[in-house]
């Protein structure tokens, strides 16, 4: 299960401050994509545009990305 878009790890993980050895190759490239977007604009409004396009891309992929899931979330 995805946790809620409200779960401070989520921020943790667009800003960067997170940093974790993904396995699934959509995620590497999502994720560096989300870090670069949020270390340029690191504004509230941007972080929370941000924390949705990650669990939009985790609540997608649930299945195949259980094992990063579960590597954020432990």
């Amino acid at each position: 299960m995805v946790p809620d878009r409200t779960n401070p790890r989520w921020k943790s993980l667009v800003s960067g401050e997170l940093s974790i050895p993904y396995t699934l190759l959509a995620t590497k490239f999502l994720m560096a994509r989300l870090t670069r977007a949020a270390k340029a604009d690191p504004s509230a409004g941007n972080l929370s545009k941000l924390v949705d396009e990650a669990y939009t891309f985790f609540q997608t992929n649930e299945k195949i990305a259980a094992k990063d899931l579960q590597a954020i979330f432990g």
